[in-house]
């Protein structure tokens, strides 16, 4: 029986035995199928959150990927380069003296003629041996290199890259015992960590001249050349102008 509130009327409603059973057997169902949607809900909202740590992590693992793939690139250029540079250090070759111009004696201004004189503009590798390029001219901030580094075995023959005066002779705590020649048309050239100069200042010297031997001096953790190419005071990359011996 349902009488509204504050009303006079009523109503009667009769249920059967079997309809409570089945009002029973939907509200059961009801609230399983709550249940079971309330559970899915859940499931799915965990699995999209998984799913978000996971799509994280792969993204993590692709940078990291990438990151090996990098440095395994350059491990095995370092291995290369290590591996040409022990083929190098143990044949140890020397250009052939037809190739040289051996310093006068005392460092003594030379006779220069235009048959024998070369070129007066840096043109002719600096060494005497091809060597190996370690270290490249770098324009960084922070970490500018201002010329090349061939590494060679201490004593070989320096040469004039090309020809003209030799303007500075010295010694320093970075570049050691270096020698800076000047050439025509503003160009100029320096020569660093050697072992022993040949020439003094205001000596001229001929292109392929012996003016050094590589060392290991100044700031140096093994023997080499420092190899510098300027032009009006603005350093050039050397290996657009030379190149080593074929």
């Amino acid at each position: 029986m349902v009488v509204s509130a504050g009303g006079r009327t009523t109503r009667s409603y009769t249920l059967s035995r079997r309809r409570i059973r089945l009002l029973k057997a939907g509200a059961v169902l009801s609230v399983i199928a709550v249940l079971v949607l309330s559970s899915s809900w859940v499931f799915l909202f965990m699995a999209w959150g998984e799913n978000q740590e996971l799509t994280a992590r792969v993204f993590e693992l692709e940078g990291e990927n990438r990151r090996v793939q990098v440095l395994a690139e350059q491990v095995r250029d370092l291995e290369e380069r290590y591996r040409r540079l022990i083929q190098y250090l143990e044949a140890g070759d020397q250009t052939s003296a037809s190739q040289l111009w051996l310093p006068p004696p005392g460092g003594r201004p030379a006779p220069r003629s235009a048959s024998s004189a070369g070129s007066d503009t840096p043109g002719s590798w600096p060494l005497a041996d091809e060597g190996f390029v370690t270290q490249p001219r770098v324009e960084r901030g922070g970490k500018d290199h201002s010329g090349v580094d061939i590494a060679v075995p201490t004593g070989t023959y320096v040469r004039a890259s090309g020809s003209g005066v030799v303007a500075e002779v010295g010694e320093d705590s970075v570049y050691g015992n270096f020698v800076r020649l000047e050439h025509i048309d503003g160009y100029s050239t320096l020569y660093a960590h050697a072992s022993v100069v040949f020439v003094t200042v205001g000596a001229t010297v001929r292109q392929n001249e012996v003016i050094a031997l590589s060392g290991s001096t100044g700031q140096s953790t093994a023997p080499h050349l420092h190899f510098e190419v300027r032009l009006n005071g603005e350093t050039l990359d050397p290996l657009t102008l030379v190149s080593p011996p074929s």
